[in-house]
Order: structure tokens, then sequence, then C-alpha cells
């Protein structure tokens, strides 16, 4: 069992945050972007069919998707190709799905109350073999474990996850990290694409009474020498995602400045490097999503309100006027962007960069009157990943 050590708060942090949160990156998103801007409507599309969107699968333009029979039951998978040919097909099956780095196999995480198994579907073969086995209890659902791209280790919560290296009949090396107080955050666990590095981000305390309590922090293990860095987040923030560049050598981080059930506020992204010492700066701001590539690449999309100091309703969320879409380089430059004015039967767009970057899925959460409920419309957009000469982080084509 690995306890964190607290980092001494670091005002460089708060400062940076602080620009990053205020900053009104987007205030001219009504204002024509330079020519050389690509509109992502411009870049070559391909539908994608009726279903779910999971995820990417490996890096040759692969998806996963899911669908259920009716609501309430188990999800069935598939993997869809470029060519829109259904690769494989899976059994429903109520565990979490991943896909493996190659996307030549599926990992399948299925948990009770008491234990959990890992195993591994060959698609081409179409065998299945065991990954891991572990205890659990009711609390770790999938954010206490997490296998690394290569298929080596595999990171655990020891608070919420218990594993015997004696029992791991694939050699999978353990790998313990730090304790979060109270619970797990969601994608807390993420390993660098060449597995070499491992981001921990654990709750050090909580206090739903008082936001201001809130305090999290992030560990980073070189899991080749066991080196970690731990350092604390700025006062405030909570972690969304992020990801680890190859090495270990830097990080981007999506942060809020607060969390809300009903719709959290706008976040920025973070850029931090660990040469010598971990030092972060500020690199886009007043953003509601964002996904990352394996390299840093960088997608995001920004909710236009038409009072944008009114987000909720009571218990219920105001719905954007548009949306502003852009994709950057890891330095924040800015490759494609597209403003998009929503319509009536749209509540919300993902856009979800490919691990090599060259493709994004582009998915609108649509309400369907004669269904009753809300369905998906995605496709997937080729994406120039060459940065514009332009040194341009600005405003978004309208």
């Amino acid at each position: 069992m690995r306890e964190l050590r607290t980092a001494a708060p670091a005002l460089l942090w708060a400062s940076l945050l602080l620009s990053a949160f205020v900053v009104p990156a987007f205030a001219q998103d009504t204002k024509a972007a330079p020519a050389q801007i690509t509109g992502i409507d411009d870049l070559p599309h391909r539908p994608l069919p009726a279903g779910k969107f999971m995820r990417w699968c490996g890096r040759d333009g692969y998806v996963l998707m899911a669908k259920k029979a009716r609501p309430g039951t188990a999800s069935s998978y598939w993997i869809q190709g470029r060519s829109d040919k259904v690769i494989v097909e899976l059994a429903p099956t109520k565990g979490l799905v991943e896909c493996d780095r190659t996307g030549a196999g599926l990992l399948i995480n299925e948990s009770s109350s008491v234990k959990g198994l890992i195993t591994r579907f060959d698609i081409k073969q179409r065998t299945t073999s065991i990954v891991a086995t572990y205890a659990t209890n009711q609390f770790a659902g999938g954010n206490a474990i997490s296998i690394s791209p290569d298929q080596k280790y595999v990171a655990f919560d020891s608070d919420l996850v218990w594993m015997n290296q004696d029992e791991q009949t694939g050699g999978l090396k353990l790998v313990s990290v730090a304790h979060s107080s109270g619970f797990r955050i969601a994608n807390s666990l993420r390993w660098s694409a060449d597995s070499s590095s491992l981001l921990n981000v654990v709750v050090l305390a909580d206090d739903p009474k008082n936001p201001k309590r809130h305090q999290e922090a992030l560990q980073l293990i070189d899991v080749s020498t066991g080196k970690e860095t731990i350092d604390n987040l700025p006062p405030d923030t909570w972690f969304e995602s992020g990801v680890v560049l190859e090495g270990g050598k830097g990080l981007l981080l999506f942060l809020r400045p607060s969390q809300n059930e009903i719709r959290p506020e706008p976040g920025a992204v973070v850029t931090c490097t660990r040469a010598p010492a971990l030092s972060c700066r500020a690199l886009i701001s007043d953003v509601d999503e964002v996904s990352f590539s394996d390299d840093g690449k960088i997608a995001s999309v920004k909710e236009v309100m038409k009072n944008p100091k009114v987000r909720t309703d009571g218990d219920s969320i105001v719905v954007p006027i548009a949306f502003v879409t852009q994709i950057r380089d890891s330095s924040g430059k800015l490759i494609a962007s597209q403003r998009f004015t929503r319509k009536k039967e749209q509540w919300s767009l993902h856009v979800l960069l490919s691990p090599t970057a060259s493709e994004a899925a582009l998915i609108w959460e649509m309400w369907s009157g004669t269904a009753k409920e809300v369905g998906q419309s995605a496709s997937i957009v080729s994406v120039d990943v060459r940065p514009t000469n332009k040194d341009d982080n600005g405003p978004a084509r309208p």
C-alpha cells in the first residue's frame, strides 16, 4: 500500500490556473478566422451506423460501437472498420469493454461485489484468454485498475482492488498507486502510449458542503525505475482528463474550476513538463469538453450560451445556441475550427480525437421525438494534423 505524500501548494499553480479560467479565449468566436484555418465541415467525413460510439479501437481507424436491444438490457458491441465493414461482433455483456493499443484485441473487465476478471478477446483468432484477476468491492467500479497499453503492467489502487502477483497467469507486473480520499475520479489512471509512465490523480480532501476544501494531487510514476513525482493540483480545481506524453516528459491536463452534477463550469487545458521539476502553464481556456491524441493534439468544444451567465435552470441545463469546435497541435496552434449553430433536435456535441490524431469522431447527442429518448448521430472526420504557418490560437470561424 502506498500513501500519498502531500506536496506544498505552489503559487505558480494558482496563478496559471486563475489566468486560464479568466482569459476569454473564445471572446471573438463570432468573427471570421484567418482564411488558412480549415473549417471542420470542409474536411472529408464518413458516417457511422446507428448505435453509440464508445471509443477508438487501435491506431488504424477502427471504432468500438455499442447498442442496446431495449432500455435496461446489456449492450452488444462491435468493431467498425474504415470501409464500414463490421470487423467483429461480441455477445451482450455488462462488463467494461476496452480496445487494446494495437486494435487486435478487446479487453473486457467484469466485476462483481467481491471479485473481478479481465479477459482479452483476440479478434483474428476469436479466442479469449485471462489477462488479470483481482478482488474488489462495490465501490471500485472501473476507475481503480488499469492495464498498460503494452499489457505488461497493471496499475491498481489497493484501497479498492486487491491483487496477488502469483495469481496473474499472464505475467503482468503490479503497480500499486497512491490512494484517493473518499472516492476515485473517473479516468484517474492514465498510461502514456509507450507504457513507460503512469499518471495517477487522487483526491486528498473533499467536503461536498464546502467546495473550497476540495484538493487533488497528481502522482507520475516511471514504471521501469519506480521513480515518482507528486504535486498538488491548484486548490479548488477538478481533474477531468489528461494525457501523458511519450517517455513521461510532458503532461496535458483538462481541469475545471468547480464541479456541478447538473452542468460543470468550463475549464482549461494546462501543459506541464518535468525537466528538471514539474512546471506548468495554461494553454487553452474556457472550453467545455476536451479530448487528446496519444501525442498531445487537442480537440475542444465550447458551448455558446444565449446568456453566458445562465447555464442551468433549477435542476435542468440550458441548451446552448451554438458550439465552437477547435482542433490544435500539442503546442496550441490551430489546425481546424468550426462554429456549429445548434439545430432544434441537437442537445450536445462531442469531438473525440483518434490516438494518431489523423481522424476525429464528431458526435451529436440528439433527441428523438419518435423514440422518446436521446440517441447519437456520428461521423468520422479526416483531420490534416499539420499546423498552420500562422501562429494563431484565437478566434473560431463562424
